[in-house]
This record gives structure tokens, sequence and C-alpha cells, in this order.
């Protein structure tokens, strides 16, 4: 008799290879720099391709000069995590910048550009990234950033993922408007929109007035720390930069379909006789 055992060391197996995931796929980007100008406001367009189901990612740098610059986002959008990095900030910012990520579900009613509205008139750097095969109901396993000074580099602090097949994203910026960065040492690949144009660097010009900003990701394909991810300033000087990482959750793969192969239930298959089974991850 060959079904009830086998099949059981067969879901012994699956119940003991760690958390699976499905796969995560990168949609497609937005960005934009305001064309260098000081702005309040900001217009965002979603990435085409974008569907129902998909989880759609603001990043925004802005300056702060004097003061805190309030990013207040559109209808809708949640704020994942912010990180500040300047003389007194976030409580009394004489300057630097600060950096921030929302997001959304998309649905059959999402809007198709946002304006985000920003307390003070200064540059800025923001963009959509969308990615499909994410857990709606809790998109994200862990996230990280830091703020640092004038060391050439900034740093995304590592995460920690249980999961295979998870995504990590890096966002990075530095206070510095024409600037770029060199994320070849960090594994991680720099995004691209629908027309090829890298999402690195996205810089406002300005000088020292100005932000640059960039996006990468990674599939991992191991559980574990990620170690911190550490992008080289290219073409700045000694400013403010922040680095952050997140760690998004594809949708889990703990439930299977076991079914004999050419059809017919596995308990209707003749005892005695050999026959293929197919196993199936929904």
């Amino acid at each position: 008799m060959i079904t009830r055992f086998r099949l059981m060391v067969v879901i012994a197996l699956l119940a003991s290879s760690g958390v699976a995931r499905g796969a995560i796929t990168f949609v497609g980007t937005t960005f934009t720099n305001a064309n260098g100008k000081q702005v309040t406001s900001l217009d965002l367009t979603e990435p085409p391709g974008t569907v129902a189901g998909d989880l759609m990612l603001t990043i925004v740098s802005v300056q702060d000069n004097g003061e805190f610059n309030t990013i207040t986002p559109p209808a809708g959008w949640t704020l994942l995590r912010e990180d500040s990095a300047g003389t007194g900030c976030p409580s009394a910012c004489s300057d630097g910048l600060h950096q921030a990520i929302y997001w959304r579900i998309a649905t059959d009613a999402t809007t198709t550009t946002y304006t985000w509205n920003f307390s003070l008139k200064e540059r800025t750097d923001a963009g959509i990234v969308v990615y499909r095969g994410v857990d709606p109901s809790n998109p994200f396993e862990a996230t990280s950033g830091v703020g640092t000074f004038g060391t050439g580099t900034v740093t995304a602090p590592s995460v920690t993922t249980a999961s295979t097949g998870s995504r990590l994203i890096g966002f990075f910026s530095v206070q510095y408007g024409n600037a770029g960065f060199d994320i070849s040492g960090t594994g991680m690949t720099v995004l691209t929109d629908a027309g090829g144009n890298p999402y690195n660097p996205l810089s406002t010009g300005g000088s020292t007035a100005g932000v640059t900003q960039a996006v990468a990701d990674q599939t991992l394909a191991a559980a574990g720390a990620t170690g911190d991810r550490v992008a080289t300033v290219v073409g700045g000087k000694a400013a403010w930069g922040i680095g952050q990482l997140v760690l998004l959750k594809g949708l889990g793969l703990d439930h299977f379909e076991i079914e004999a192969v050419g059809g017919g239930l596995i308990a209707q298959q003749n005892a005695g006789q050999s026959f293929n089974i197919r196993i199936r991850a929904v």
C-alpha cells in the first residue's frame, strides 16, 4: 500500500521546508523631481500596468529649511515609515531632509494621478513603485531606516526575513541636488520606468539646496538577516543622507492540493498499483 504512508512523507517534507512564499513581481515605477523647482505640491502618476490588488509604494524625499517640511498625502495612502537627517530634526530642523514611504493597495477605482502637499516651498523628489503578488492583508515583513551625515555613503540598516522569495527594496536619498548613487555593492538592481529610465539618480539640481534619490530592489533566495545595504554617493559632497529598507511579504504557499496525475481521486486508485501525484501550492 503506497497511498497513506507516502503522502504523509510528502506532507511532512513540505511542512518542514520553512515558510514558502509566492513570487513577487515588479510592475513598474514613475518618478519626478518637479523639474528642479521649489514646490508646495507635487503630482505623481500611477505606473502603467497597475491593476487591482497590486501594492503601491510612494517614496518622498523633501528638504527641511528652518523647520520640519510636513508631507500631506492624498486620501487613501498610509504612512509606512518616515526618517529624518538634519540639525535638530525632526522637531526643530534648521537644516536637513526627511524621507517618507506611504502605501496603498490598488483598487478598480484607483486614481491615476495623486497630489502630495508640503508645508514648505522646497525642492523634492518623489516616485511610485508597484509590486504584484504581495500579501494584501499583511504586505510588509520588516522595515528599517536611518539618517547620517557627511560620510560619502548612505546606509540602509539590515532587516530579517523568515521567508524565502521575499522582495527587498532599498530607498536612498541625499541632501545634494547634483549627485548620484553607486549601488553596485548592494546586490540590488536599480528600478527602471516603462521608458527604460533608471530610478538613479533622480536629482533636483540646486546643489546643497536640492535632493537626490535612488530606488533599487532584490529578491531574497533565503531566510535570515539581509545585512546593511550601503550606497556610495557620487559627485556630491558631505551632506545629510537617508537609507531605508522595506521587506515585502508574498502570498503564503502554506496550503497544497494533491491529486493523482491523469485524473481521479487518490483514494480511488487501485491498491498495489503505482501512480503519480501532482502537488500544487494554493
